[in-house]
């Protein structure tokens, strides 16, 4: 099974970063929820949301703020 984590670039710096490890599985209901709010995709415990925009702190010190951007796949199991 693929593995894939959420992908960010920063408005501010441009920098990009990846967040929050999930499954196949669960990324194909994430494109159908894109479009209903402000989370492509709302774990039940939290911990593995994946919301349309972060805060980014960027290397100069700077806060920004960072969008989804797709998901990069991280394993091929």
């Amino acid at each position: 099974m693929k593995e894939y984590v959420a992908m960010y670039r920063c408005r501010q710096c441009g920098e990009e970063f990846a967040t929050s490890l999930i499954s196949e599985e669960e990324v194909s209901k994430c494109f159908d929820t894109y479009w209903r709010g402000k989370y492509i995709y709302h774990s039940r415990s939290g911990r593995n949301d994946i919301p349309k925009e972060v805060m980014h702190f960027c290397t100069d010190g700077s806060l920004g703020f960072a969008d989804f951007i797709g998901f990069m796949i991280v394993r091929n199991k």
